[in-house]
């Protein structure tokens, strides 16, 4: 055989299999969405409550199923409708918001334009009274519907977190549940509402649970994603602030570990150092607040660095006190504790010339004060001009 059509062969053979790869991974399943989406709206224009119901299941198995299909915005949209026609505003609101989120719809303007408007009426709509809950209420005595009833509840338990009863809403997204145990809706609210009433370990660990359930797949991982980690953060903060230093540590390095590109990671580092030095580990306390002053963020820089000053104060290293207080007033000179720093930095550099010259005079005092504020200006004047040498080594080792 020549070679020619060896090559002409393995050609052909390569452009098929590139071709069935494409077929398989995306034509078929957005040839199979389009299918199903086609069927929903069939179904859902019939109006009926059973129609609605059907129409439902089936985009809610498209995105369940293609969840990165062209299709997924338009499926997401009949979802968002069928709960807005069925009364479940805060659902409704809730999917349109999502889909106003995908990227995919930049290329759908007509499509960006109906959900800006529905978003638009939904805001009003979705705020209920206590009557339009008693309302949600008969809804779902009205109905044998497991997953319909399911709905409902999650839609009260979202209503009731908007009235802030958050045990209220809790037990609505149990009954939801209950009714449906993979409703996501419900599954994130419960967290939500545990979250809201302070019981951030139940919380975590319903976000973890929704994580391992859905993965990926789901349209709220991202959101969950993040609320796991606002929750993680929240958590450590309030044990640090109780005085639960070990626990709000822990958490705080998990924290950094899971989200080292937060912004936020500077605050766990600054809170790491508050935490060491409420319990006098002044060394690892300056180990942290200098983690909080050396990376890519800068919005805990002056509290880390007031700290940076108590902490070599409460060490007894007066002269690297004094020269971090000045370096504050340096670079914050309105900054928030620059009263403060200036009577750090006046007590530190009192405690300088105590340890060099216990009986200096006044007129001594006040030249070594001069020779210790040149030095820490950046001159180039050695202490040695004002302090004798020995009495130098015994300061620098402070």
């Amino acid at each position: 055989m020549k070679p020619r059509s060896i090559f002409a062969g393995a050609l052909l053979i390569a452009l098929g299999l590139v071709f069935l790869s494409y077929y398989e991974a995306v034509y078929k399943p957005n040839k199979d969405a389009g299918r199903l989406l086609r069927e929903a709206r069939m179904i859902h224009e019939r109006g009926d409550k059973e129609s609605l119901k059907a129409a439902l299941d089936l985009a809610t198995s498209l995105v369940a199923s293609y969840p990165d299909s062209k299709y997924v915005p338009d499926a997401t949209f009949l979802i968002a409708d069928t709960y807005e026609r069925t009364g479940l505003y805060r659902l409704a609101y809730l999917k349109y918001s999502y889909i106003a989120k995908d990227a995919r719809l930049a290329k759908r303007p007509d499509l960006a334009s109906e959900v800006g408007a529905r978003l638009g009426v939904l805001k009003i709509k979705r705020n209920y009274s206590e009557e339009g809950i008693a309302q949600l209420i008969n809804l779902v005595a009205s109905s044998t519907d497991p997953n319909f009833r399911s709905r409902v509840y999650t839609e009260i338990g979202y209503a009731r977190i908007k009235l802030e009863k958050y045990n209220d809403a809790e037990n609505a997204f149990l009954l939801a549940l209950r009714e449906d145990p993979e409703n996501e809706e419900a599954l994130l609210g419960k967290s939500r509402a545990l979250a809201r009433q302070g019981k951030s370990d139940e919380a975590q660990s319903g976000y973890d649970t929704f994580i391992k359930k859905k993965g990926d797949a789901s349209l709220y991982s991202k959101d969950v994603k993040r609320l796991q980690g606002v929750q993680l953060y929240n958590t450590a903060l309030d044990e640090v602030r109780g005085g639960r230093y070990s626990a709000g540590r822990a958490h705080f390095r998990e924290f950094i570990r899971q989200y080292p590109s937060s912004r936020y990671v500077e605050n766990a580092y600054y809170w790491i150092g508050e935490s060491y030095y409420a319990i006098r580990h002044y060394g690892s306390a300056l180990t942290w607040f200098n983690k909080a002053l050396s990376n890519r963020w800068h919005h805990k820089d002056e509290d880390a660095k007031i700290k940076l000053g108590y902490a070599y104060y409460m060490q007894a290293k007066y002269d690297l006190a004094a020269r971090e207080f000045n370096s504050y007033l340096a670079k914050y000179p309105s900054g928030r504790y620059r009263d403060v720093a200036r009577r750090w930095k006046e007590s530190s550099s009192r405690e300088i010339i105590n340890r060099i010259r216990p009986d200096a005079g006044e007129g001594d005092r006040a030249q070594i004060q001069s020779g210790l504020d040149e030095q820490m200006r950046g001159s180039r004047t050695t202490r040695q001009s004002y302090v004798p040498s020995q009495e130098l080594d015994s300061v620098t080792e402070l």
